[in-house]
């Protein structure tokens, strides 16, 4: 993944995938801070991409940082329906 995003492209939304991915991974190894590192770069270049910002929003739940992470889900919410965002506000 790391070489995916090095790669890049002309628009940030062809690295935005590989790094919400690359933060999911890190997410499941324990690695919580490149994960928050990983989406935060990736949020930089393309703050509006739904799995970047929901992933953004698990690592901090997980790092207890809930009202951040409320506010990431909500943000979410405000643009449309999004199921994984409702049930991350839920848990």
């Amino acid at each position: 993944m790391g070489k995916a995003i090095s790669a890049g492209g002309a628009h940030a939304e062809n690295t935005a995938w590989c790094r919400a991915r690359l933060a999911h991974m890190l997410f499941h190894e324990g690695a919580l801070l490149p994960a928050l590192q990983t989406t935060e770069q990736g949020l930089k270049l393309c703050p509006d991409h739904q799995s970047l910002r929901l992933m953004h929003g698990h690592i901090l739940t997980a790092l207890h940082r809930e009202t951040e992470a409320v506010s990431v889900f909500e943000q979410i919410l405000s643009t449309g329906e999004q199921h994984e965002a409702l049930v991350a506000l839920g848990d």
